[in-house]
């Protein structure tokens, strides 16, 4: 995330400044892309945040219970079946 939001300034800053014509769609697309993913990010922890606030440290298990339904599912795909 800190690459990320460095280019997020960065893009800012040269956007600020007045980037060339040609340059200017390819800053903002980048730009856009990248807000996306510290946004989603930023989600991703207070949703965590909150998951602490009414769990305590049982949140904790969620993490592994997703891992291991996961894994289920694989396990019992046609494809592993196979194998």
């Amino acid at each position: 995330m800190t690459g990320t939001t460095t280019q997020i300034m960065i893009d800012l800053a040269d956007l600020i400044g007045g980037p060339a014509l040609e340059a200017r769609p390819a800053l903002i697309a980048r730009l856009r892309r990248m807000a996306a993913a510290v946004a989603v990010f930023a989600a991703g922890c207070a949703a965590a945040a909150l998951g602490y606030a009414y769990a305590n440290v049982w949140c904790f298990i969620v993490p592994p219970v997703i891992a291991l339904a996961a894994l289920l599912l694989r396990l019992s795909a046609p494809e592993a079946e196979a194998k």
